[in-house]
This record gives structure tokens, sequence and C-alpha cells, in this order.
């Protein structure tokens, strides 16, 4: 029998004291130092950080400097702490490690940080391989919503809709703009029907490219990205360790840039075995803003029955998942809080209960998983990769691409990760849209 706890607490949060109407509602039960979700309305101007470093001795103290670089790109920008609508956190740990410490450590930084917020924002944290730089134990990355972008922020010559501030630490897109969204992306073989893809920065190329071509399959170009986020998977060097292969994804992120010569939007990274075992090295997704607020929903009543939904999916039609997604100017945007089980011990079991945790989440805005534009999956499992990823599918599909349950496809990224805190096997996270 599955017992639900009864919201204690709806608040709305306020970006700024002199604003008349929120920008964003978080919804928080129980005694989490996170909320269970936020409703972003569509008046607010969302902005992507990249992601943040921590650096000192221990992770305390890297939590703390990596919020903090967090607060001084917000008051650089004009924005605050109260503006924060969503956290990741990607703390490195070792495959089956106990991350009882560390998220302790983490929890602590986390409610100091937001202790002057009404609320605190939403949250996912996951264990990682590790970091581009390889002292750091922490990074972290974030949404803002806000009632207006970046005060200090350059609108970007190539997408009116788009701004860059803080050094490019964050990108802001303007309120009522419609978004698309991709799942995650491989590279390709270097040769057709191969089983080679190259090494790192050949794979970063190849992964970018495939990006790019999903931009221009919308009418959209590299000008036109808010944000991206990159998975990286270590590598086997001769003597069978581990390592992760930075110096090439970096060079590779550098000259995709440089030979377009376009302005590379911030970006987020973080590493785990991902799908390594398949010789794939770095997987992509990213964020984008139609220069034209309307984008592919200019065709469409804003309430017709041609298209009363705020979601357009785009893809193979024979696969379960959504290649892109558009959301319209006008949809309200909730973003969940990972979702986690700790009563099975079965990656099938795990996953159902944490997706059933997010449909009860999603009630509580009064839509369903039909209004679910993206899901990640974080998966922490050793043994047999087939086995393990097919049991997870099999409970993805019991909610979604589901004739009679829900015939609806989100984008996805189900990533293999290093570790969650003992004994979970699996965390999803799901961003929604409805016009309700």
């Amino acid at each position: 029998m599955r017992f639900f706890h009864p919201i204690t607490l709806i608040i709305v949060a306020l970006s700024h004291l002199a604003v008349a109407q929120p920008v964003m509602e978080l919804i928080h039960t129980d005694e989490k130092p996170y909320s269970d979700s936020v409703a972003v309305h569509p008046d607010a101007a969302i902005s992507f950080t990249k992601s943040f470093e921590g650096r000192g001795n221990g992770l305390a103290a890297q939590a703390a400097d990596a919020l903090q670089q967090l607060d001084d790109a917000l008051s650089s920008s004009g924005l605050s702490r109260g503006d924060v609508a969503n956290v990741r956190a990607y703390l490195t740990s070792a495959k089956g490690e106990d991350m009882s410490d560390h998220m302790g450590a983490w929890n602590e930084a986390f409610k100091a940080f937001f202790a002057d917020n009404p609320l605190p924002p939403t949250r996912t944290t996951i264990g990682s391989f590790a970091a581009i730089d390889p002292d750091s134990l922490i990074a972290i990355d974030a949404i803002i919503a806000s009632s207006k972008p970046s005060a200090s922020a350059e609108t970007l010559p190539a997408n009116p809709r788009l701004m860059s501030g803080s050094e490019n630490q964050l990108r802001s897109i303007a309120p009522y703009s419609s978004l698309l969204i991709t799942s995650g992306v491989l590279a390709d073989p270097l040769q057709e029907g191969g089983r080679d893809f190259g090494d790192m920065e050949q794979q970063t190329q190849s992964t970018l490219q495939k990006l790019e071509a999903t931009l221009i399959s919308w009418g959209l170009h590299l000008g036109d990205l808010a944000f991206t986020r990159v998975m990286l998977s270590p590598e086997l060097d001769e003597e069978e360790n581990r390592f992760l292969d930075t110096d090439g994804f970096l060079s590779g992120w550098e000259a995709f840039w440089s030979e377009k010569r376009v302005a590379a939007p911030p970006f987020s990274v973080f590493s785990g075995p991902g799908f390594s075992n398949s010789g794939r090295l770095i997987e992509i997704e990213f964020y984008a803003a139609f220069p034209d607020a309307s984008g592919p929903f200019s065709q469409f009543p804003t309430h017709g029955e041609e298209q009363s939904s705020p979601i357009l999916r785009a893809g193979n039609p024979t696969s379960f998942l959504s290649g892109s997604v558009a959301l319209a100017r006008d949809a309200k945007k909730i973003w969940l809080s990972g979702a986690i089980d700790r009563d099975r011990d079965t990656i099938h079991g795990q996953a159902t209960e944490a997706l059933l945790t997010l449909h009860d989440r999603l009630a509580d805005h009064g839509i369903d998983f039909s209004s679910t534009a993206q899901l990640r999956a974080y998966l922490n499992f050793d043994g047999p990769f087939g086995p393990n990823f097919g049991n997870w599918n099999t409970a993805y599909r019991r909610f979604f691409d589901h004739k009679k349950v829900n015939p609806e496809k989100p984008v996805r990224t189900a990533f293999p990760i290093e570790n969650l805190p003992s004994p979970l096997l699996i965390e999803i996270e799901v961003l929604a849209a409805t016009r309700d």
C-alpha cells in the first residue's frame, strides 16, 4: 500500500519584493532540505548557469565555495538566491562508496545557503566519477527564474530573446519565449555501420554536429542555444585504470565553436560510466530559444483543437522517446526534484516507485505524465549492462509510450552514473509543461 504525505506548505516565492505577481511557486513537503517541485510561470525570465566546481579542503568547504561562486554570478547579474528554482549537484564518489558523509556535508551547505529563502529550490544530487578539475569534489549548476533577465546581460546578436551575462557564466531567456529541448545525444561511429566511435575529441565534435542538425531541423542554429549539459565517461589506460579525458573533451569543444565562429553557450559537465561499454564517451543535451517568441506554435491557435498541448514532439515514430520537444511561449514549466525509492531492491522496482512519486508530484499541479516534456534517469548498478538497462526501460514503458496509459513520449536522457546514496539504484527527475 502506498502512503502519501500531505502537502504541509505551498508558498509563492517572489523573485523581487517589488514584483506584484510571482514568477514561480515552490511546493515543499516533509522536512527535506529541498522542495519537491517548482512551477515557473511563462512571464519569468529563465537563466541557466555553467557548472561551478568547488575548491578547498574537504567536501563541506568545497560545497560552500561552489555555492558562493553561484552567488557571485547571480549578484553580478542583478539576480539573487531567491531566484534559484533548481540546483543539480554532482558529488565525486567511487562506485559503491557510502555517500552519507558527503550528502550530510552537502545538505548542510545547501540549507545554510538558502536559509533566507521562504522555501528552498528543487534539487537533484548524484555521485560523479570526477570533475573537470581533478581536485574538485563537487560541481553544481542551477536554473534561475526571475521577473526580468540578468541586469548586466548583453543580448546576443543572433537571437534577441537570449542574453549572456556574468562572463558567460549564465545565459538568460526572455519571458514568453518558446524553447527547444533535446534528448541526450551520442556520437556516431567514424564509419557507417562500424563500432569505432573515435577518441573523446572526435566524439565531442560528432555529438555537437548531431545537435546542430537537430537545431537546423527546427529552423534554428547554434546562436540560439541557451545551455548544454555534457556527460562524460571515463576510459581505461594501458594498466586498466580509469581516467577521464577532459583535455580531449575541451579540445573538441573549443575546436567546434571556433570553427563555427559562434560563442559557446554556458555548459555543465559531470561524469559517470555512461555508455562507455559500447565505446561511447560523451552524451550531450541542450536547451535553445526560438528567436520568434511563438516559434513553431505560430501556425496553431493558442488554445485551438489542432494544438492544445504546449508541447510539440519530434523524432523517430518507432522510438519510445522523442528526439526533441518544443515548449510553447505560454507554457508553465514544472521542474520536479529527483525522486527515489529505498524500499525495493531491484532497478525495476525502484524505478516504478520513483515514477509513481513523480506522478503524485505532477498531480499536485493538476497534471499527469502526458504533460511530461523531459525525463532524466540516473542509473547506478553493477553487473550486466543490458539486463539492468532493459529493466529500467520496462518500468519506463509502464508510464510512457503506452497506448492505453499514456502515448506521449518525452525527450529522455538515461545515463549510468558512478554512485547514488546506498542502496539506491536509480534517481529520476522530470520537467513538465502545462497551459493550466
